[in-house]
């Protein structure tokens, strides 16, 4: 027993001596510039919880958020000053998920609340809608709502160049 127990003792101390020697190659350090307040936003426009963000060819970026009172598609200019609300309203922007630009510049956002991926032309008019937003089910528990607790989890948006 007891020489079991030495074998047991030397394993245990070569595994745990192996890791104390084992090299961790160290990540690559990525250089960024920290700047405060760049985003720019009008007097009394709330950005919310910022979902997904994305750039354009141009170096326009949008911020697709959810905040207490709607869910919005920002777009700003480089240099972070706020240029306009695209969508306002649409009936397919309920719960913010992620948002694309692909390289023709059309910005497509995935809604996790309203089941639908939307395309914009630059310009910022609705070109498609993929999905389609579900029927009231009023307050009671359905299969519908019980299913929307656990899926979109990990959706990704791939854009591709056709």
């Amino acid at each position: 027993m007891q020489g079991k127990f030495k074998i047991l003792i030397i394993g245990l101390s070569l595994f745990m001596a192996s890791s104390l020697f084992a090299q961790t190659p160290e990540a690559p350090r990525i250089a960024y510039e920290s700047v405060p307040d760049f985003i720019k936003m009008p007097q009394g426009l709330y950005m919310g919880e910022a979902m997904g963000v994305a750039t354009n060819s141009r170096g326009e970026f949008y911020v697709y958020t959810r905040s207490g009172e709607a869910t919005r598609l920002f777009k700003f200019d480089a240099s972070g000053n706020f240029q306009r609300e695209i969508g306002y309203g649409l009936y397919g922007m309920v719960f913010a998920h992620a948002v694309r630009v692909d390289a023709e510049d059309n910005v497509w956002i995935v809604d996790e609340g309203s089941d639908m991926v939307i395309k914009f032309n630059p310009e910022g008019r609705v070109m498609m809608t993929i999905g389609r937003r579900p029927e009231a089910q009023g307050l009671r528990e359905t299969p519908h709502v019980e299913r929307r607790a656990r899926k979109h989890a990990n959706t990704v948006l791939a854009v591709l160049p056709i």
